[in-house]
């Protein structure tokens, strides 16, 4: 495998993964640096894995270990290649890289590729069992400046984890009639934690397989306490909205939504139920800029804001300061 060079500061080692001995750089997809890099994560104790620049084709999914940092070096790309969907991730599907319970964990300045086009993961089971880059059953995870491309199912999900942060990362649907339920960043079950200052967008030259730009969703647990602000989304064309409350048995609380830019979608700031016994409370939006949507795939009604009830729960909400532009109204029961 690769060496691996680094020195040690206190007790946090920074490891760079040495280019001169991995196949980096490739586009030929029977070219795999998976196990060089896993064996990294495995081996090291705690600290930053810094891999080289250039495009490095992996075979399976990684999975990283607690208080490990795996981050790029000036333009690198993880593409997922053959033998990629040849097993699953950690809790199915078909990551690129799974936190898999992992704490105090980094994933940074990378762009990650799930080449779903060319690996046609549409035809097999469990696809959306696991997602293009997951924060799963973790705590403490900061997910900073990471590009998704070409996913296969969510690209971003932070899932059944506590105190995270989704910053600076972008994430683009560019297939139509391949997909349904691309979502660009999804908060499933999880709790306190910020999505900011990211760039969503879910119809790129007029892609249709694009859904929810960012999703707050509820299946298993209460999402509470997270703050989405400063993000810019356009979403797609099977979106409920471009910030979307998939409101379940669980309630989705204690949420600020502040300062985003929504485009493009068929709605702005919505919810949707998917259960009879959550609930949005306490959810405040404020100083949004939504303009310019577009009628979708959705059965939604072109509305900037637009909370109502599910016939037994009221959402408890608050909006103002927010500038409506080509966008419809604001409905709130």
């Amino acid at each position: 495998m690769p060496l691996l060079t680094g020195s040690v500061t206190g007790t946090t080692a920074t490891r760079l993964l040495d280019a001169s001995q991995a196949p980096y750089n490739v586009s030929p997809m029977n070219v795999d640096n998976y196990a060089a890099i896993q064996d990294a994560i495995s081996a090291w104790a705690p600290g930053i894995i810094q891999l080289p620049s250039g495009v490095l084709g992996i075979s399976n999914h990684l999975v990283l270990r607690t208080g490990i940092g795996l981050t790029g070096t000036g333009q690198t790309t993880l593409r997922a290649v053959n033998g990629f969907l040849s097993t699953q991730g950690p809790y199915g599907g078909y990551p690129v890289i799974s936190t898999a319970g992992a704490n105090d964990v980094t994933v940074s300045n990378l762009t990650l590729d799930q080449n779903a086009i060319q690996l046609n993961q549409a035809a097999l089971p469990g696809r959306l069992a696991g997602y293009l880059l997951e924060a799963r059953n973790s705590a403490n995870v900061l997910l900073s400046n990471v590009t998704t491309v070409n996913p296969g199912t969510y690209s971003i999900a932070v899932v059944g984890s506590n105190t995270f942060a989704v910053t600076g990362c972008a994430t683009s649907v560019t297939s139509s009639g391949v997909y349904d339920q691309l979502d660009g960043i999804h908060v499933l079950d999880s709790q306190k934690g910020f999505v900011f200052d990211n760039s969503v967008d879910q119809r790129v030259n007029g892609a249709t397989d694009g859904d929810d730009g960012i999703a707050l969703h509820t299946i298993g647990a209460v999402v509470n306490d997270v703050i989405v602000a400063a993000n810019k989304v356009r979403g797609g064309a099977n979106a409920a909205g471009c910030i979307d409350f998939a409101t379940g048995d669980y309630s989705i609380s204690g949420i600020v939504v502040a300062g985003n830019e929504c485009y493009g979608g068929p709605a702005g700031i919505v919810n949707s139920w998917y259960g009879t016994e959550g609930n949005d409370k306490s959810v405040t939006i404020a100083a949004n800029y939504i303009h310019d949507l577009v009628a979708g795939a959705a059965d939604v009604p072109l509305c900037a804001i637009y909370f109502t009830s599910n016939g037994t729960m009221t959402p408890s909400v608050t909006q103002y300061c927010n500038r409506v532009v080509n966008a419809g109204s604001i409905v709130i029961q």
